[in-house]
């Protein structure tokens, strides 16, 4: 199934959800300066002559406009912690969820973490993810990976194993 998505309910979404840059500024810079806004992917070149574009953005110029990074990552944070929106009565929870899942599993973003104002910011969000209870989202949260383990799971060596191999120890008697 698709992932669909819907922003239009999020208080500013048109300057909270996406992020635009001058198209002109943006062809100045150089080439390796480029990589520096957002990583460059998902950018979307945005001139007069397309029709969607608007002549109230940038001065009527053309821009380059992307998904902004946190709005992207919630969109898929719904689907992992099993709340396919974001509400006033749920984004408590919704941010405990994402809090929990990135303690565990890590960032989502890459130099940091989805805060409770991020989670406010997006309320509104919705998808069309399942919906899990607590029980049911701790449950598979800690059945995926190495984090929960069935009894005879053993994906490692233990420690004295490696040093067995590595240190073979003669027996008593020299044998």
């Amino acid at each position: 199934m698709a992932l669909h998505y819907n922003f239009k309910n999020i208080k500013n979404y048109e300057s909270l959800c996406y992020i635009e840059f001058d198209l002109e500024e943006f062809n100045n810079l150089p080439e390796e300066d480029k990589w520096d806004i957002g990583g460059m992917t998902g950018w979307s070149k945005v001139t007069p002559d397309l029709k969607w574009f608007d002549p109230e953005t940038n001065d009527g110029k053309g821009y380059i406009v992307r998904l902004n990074p946190v709005t992207d990552v919630l969109i898929w944070i719904c689907g992992a912690v099993g709340m396919p929106t974001i509400t006033k009565k749920n984004a408590i929870e919704f941010y405990n969820r994402c809090n929990v899942y990135e303690r565990i599993r890590g960032s989502w973003l890459i130099d940091n973490k989805i805060t409770q104002q991020d989670v406010y910011d997006h309320i509104g969000l919705s998808t069309n993810n399942s919906r899990m209870t607590r029980q049911q989202f701790l449950k598979v949260l800690f059945k995926r990976g190495d984090y929960w383990k069935q009894e005879g799971d053993l994906d490692e060596k233990s420690i004295t194993q490696v040093n067995l191999e590595s240190y073979p120890l003669k027996k008593l008697g020299g044998k």
